[in-house]
């Protein structure tokens, strides 16, 4: 298994002083190469997710961590149809978030598995779940998620930037992303990391200024154009997942 490590970056006590040295010392204490370990203790079989039961749910976390390329693509694929569908969470999506967390802390299919994992933490369309119950499951994962802050591909750190910005456990969040800042020298990533640094405090009645989904790969944080070359959008397109699935599979207990 790839572990996400900041080769020829600055050690992850440097991304936020004692609290990252904290979640550094967490991290030596969790087994990545068993990030499934605990799947079929779950009641899956009895928790709800866009089509009905999540029965599915350990199947679809098995390919995505696994070596098939592209069974891992349609596992993600069918993972945002049914724990992130058309941007609603629920009860079965708080479920899978420790073992997506362990699958991209792995290093399988980090950046995509990042974006959904930011993708339900932002939601607050909740069905069958209590309100924000699902964000909190994202954020009891961030010892996992800030490491990937000091990732050694750009696209994974602002892709991580923009995951944990949206967890709105600022205590623990802000402080890692400002001491980012600092470090990061990558335009799209440090416009993303701004982002996350800048945003008003969140609330279903607050003036929070929201966006779906991270900033687009060579705009700033204010929309601006930024001069970067072309690359690879893969989280972007990761978002249209769930909008190609049929609406007529939607919320099926209605």
């Amino acid at each position: 298994m790839r572990v996400h490590q900041a080769q020829g970056r600055s050690s992850l006590g440097a991304l936020g002083g004692r609290v990252m040295s904290e979640v550094a010392g967490t991290m030596l204490h969790m087994d990545l190469v068993h990030p499934l370990d605990g799947l079929d203790s779950r009641p899956w079989s009895s928790l709800p997710h866009a089509y009905g039961s999540a029965q599915d749910i350990p199947g679809l976390l098995r390919a995505l961590a696994g070596a098939d390329v592209d069974a891992a693509a349609e596992a993600l694929s069918e993972l945002y149809g049914s724990v992130l569908h058309q941007g609603t969470v629920y009860a079965a999506s708080a479920e899978t978030v420790p073992f997506m967390a362990g699958v991209a802390a792995a290093g399988h299919r980090t950046a995509d598995v990042l974006a959904l994992l930011g993708g339900m933490a932002e939601s607050e369309d909740e069905y069958g779940v209590a309100p924000g119950a699902v964000r909190a499951a994202v954020a009891d994962q961030l010892p996992l998620l800030l490491p990937l802050l000091a990732s050694p591909e750009p696209e994974v750190r602002r892709i991580a930037a923009w995951a944990v910005s949206h967890t709105r456990a600022t205590a623990i969040a802000l402080p890692a992303l400002r001491a980012h800042w600092d470090e990061e020298s990558e335009p799209s990533v440090r416009a993303e990391v701004l982002a996350g640094i800048t945003a008003r405090p969140a609330g279903r009645s607050g003036g929070r200024c929201r966006r779906s989904g991270p900033l687009p790969a060579g705009r700033g944080a204010h929309g601006r154009r930024l001069r970067l070359p072309r690359r690879r959008r893969s989280v972007d397109r990761a978002h249209a997942h769930h909008d190609a699935v049929p609406s007529a599979r939607r919320h099926p207990a209605l």
